[in-house]
């Protein structure tokens, strides 16, 4: 609401010709226009503004009502006294003529100790100076500070100055509404973290979009909480599905004791502890990172904050209750991004491997082979190419019945598994046939590979049912270029060479015949 007031404002303060004077009512903001040009200033410049508000404190309501200056000096003094802002007039040394009781108790003073005082007495005393005739015909009308008060706390204010000049332009008083912004500066560094937070956690989601292995999130999901609680420190953990523990992956700030913890461990909330990991005396919370009712791991925080103990009940609670929801916030999302990359992982393991022996399914198989016939043709290399089948698997599984034949499939692929380098590729190439793909191996190398994976299957025992069984193998060999400078000729002479072991009696590698 605005409303235009005639010539009975402190004389002081229509000279200086502010305009505006901010103050609270009922919850709401109310904006009093001055009107300088409607009080006569020959009346003004003959009174200080000591001696008004004096003369106005002593006299009663009845008394001003003797002229009407008197009834002006009256309502103006009433209004500035119960001005929620603060009001202070100085003289051009700053020392203080006049200050209402909310710029006192602002400062938690009472007005009597302020009268006569330095205006320095609100400032910090590494921004206490006296100001110059220069800087006080150029002082900032408008501006942001900080104020100190008695009790050597200090708050952000909003102060607006101007001079006050006589007739002939000199100044002789300052006069300053000081306004406490500590909930506006409170409130704007709370929306400067949210958005900061809305930031980091898009940025979050955007990144982790873009990973292809759940390692490569280890690093981001904790850069993320370094940079939203940078004096904390925090770590990882994912849940190990085999022996149901917590691995920590990755940390901020101080590194955890362990790299391990029980899940079962639990605070009085009911959520995982993270105090096996930190300090016990510090203030730790834990967030699980949950989707679809599965826990996937784990986000721990430890605060380190120096004065944590020294902080009010109150204020210590508020920020552990801020913290644990950004963390919260935080596992959300990486627990839908995680989620959604294990599926795509699993999504892709599924359309290469074979779902009962575990191996590589003949889709990959042909990728693969294209793939290192590039690589040898490019680098003179050469490849062994071994194909085997299981003896008499039809006539097994007729007399034992599938289920045993798929526990004999399931055997023989993890022992295929276990008994060839890192860099082979090992593939069910469909029934009882599998093809092992040996980059960099010669002809010669890849035949005294096959008899080693021969001779291994025949020693091996497949129980099942209670029961039992040996297996053997027969596989052929053949290698690039020797039989031919495609892969897929080199692939089929090993095939021959594969029904002539079996041709001649089976349990034997037999090498492809060149040409084949």
């Amino acid at each position: 609401m605005v409303s235009w007031i005639p010539a009975f404002i402190l004389p002081l303060i229509i000279l200086s010709g502010m305009a505006l004077i901010i103050t609270r009512y009922r919850q709401r903001r109310r904006f009093v226009m001055l009107e300088p040009a409607a009080c006569p200033t020959d009346v003004i410049t003959a009174v200080s503004a000591n001696q008004i508000m004096a003369d106005w404190r002593r006299r009663s309501p009845q008394t001003w009502q003797m002229s009407n200056v008197s009834d002006m000096h009256w309502e103006l003094g009433q209004a500035v006294e119960i001005m929620p802002i603060g009001v202070t007039i100085t003289d051009v040394c700053g020392k203080i003529l006049y200050t209402n009781p909310a710029e006192a108790e602002m400062h938690g003073y009472q007005v009597e100790e302020l009268i006569g005082e330095d205006l320095g007495v609100f400032a910090p005393p590494e921004l206490r100076r006296p100001l110059s005739l220069d800087e006080l015909k150029g002082i900032t009308p408008l501006r942001e500070s900080v104020n100190i008060r008695k009790d050597g706390s200090v708050f952000p204010v909003r102060l607006i100055a101007n001079v006050v000049k006589n007739p002939a332009g000199e100044p002789i008083a300052i006069v300053t509404t000081c306004e406490d912004i500590s909930d506006y500066k409170h409130a704007a560094e709370k929306l400067r973290q949210h958005t900061q937070e809305l930031s980091l956690l898009n940025h979050l989601s955007d990144t982790l979009q873009q990973c292809e292995k759940e390692p490569d999130t280890y690093a981001i999901i904790v850069d993320v909480c370094q940079n939203l609680f940078p004096e904390d420190s925090g770590c990882l953990g994912i849940m190990n599905a085999t022996d149901s523990t917590m691995q920590v992956m990755d940390f901020w700030g101080d590194a955890p004791y362990h790299d391990h913890h029980a899940n079962t461990v639990q605070d009085e909330q009911g959520l995982l502890c993270p105090h096996r990991l930190y300090n016990p005396h510090h203030e730790c919370i834990s967030v699980p990172i949950v989707a679809s009712d599965e826990i996937l791991g784990l986000l721990s925080l430890c605060f380190q904050h120096t004065s944590w103990h020294d902080l009010e009940i109150e204020n210590a609670e508020h920020e552990l209750k801020a913290k644990q929801m950004i963390l919260t916030r935080v596992a959300r999302h990486y627990a839908l991004s995680l989620a959604n990359l294990r599926l795509r992982e699993q999504l892709k393991r599924e359309a290469i491997h074979d779902p009962l022996t575990g191996l590589y399914n003949r889709r990959y198989m042909e990728e693969a082979l294209q793939q290192e016939a590039f690589r040898a043709k490019r680098h003179q290399g050469q490849i062994g190419i071994l194909m085997l089948d299981i003896d008499h698997f039809k006539l097994f599984n007729d007399l034992h019945g599938h289920k045993v034949g798929d526990v004999v499939l399931q055997e023989l692929g993890t022992f295929l598994k276990m008994n060839v380098r890192r860099e082979d590729i090992v593939c069910r190439y469909g029934g009882e046939e599998f093809l092992v793909i040996l980059p960099n191996t010669s002809l010669e190398n890849a035949r005294h590979r096959a008899e080693a994976l021969r001779s291994g299957v025949k020693q091996m025992i497949v129980s099942c049912q209670e029961q039992s069984f040996h297996i053997t193998l027969s596989i052929g060999v053949a290698a690039f270029p020797e039989h031919g400078l495609e892969i897929s000729d080199v692939v089929n002479c090993s095939d021959f060479a594969l029904y002539r072991a079996k041709e001649s009696g089976r349990d034997q590698v037999m090498i492809a015949s060149i040409p084949c």
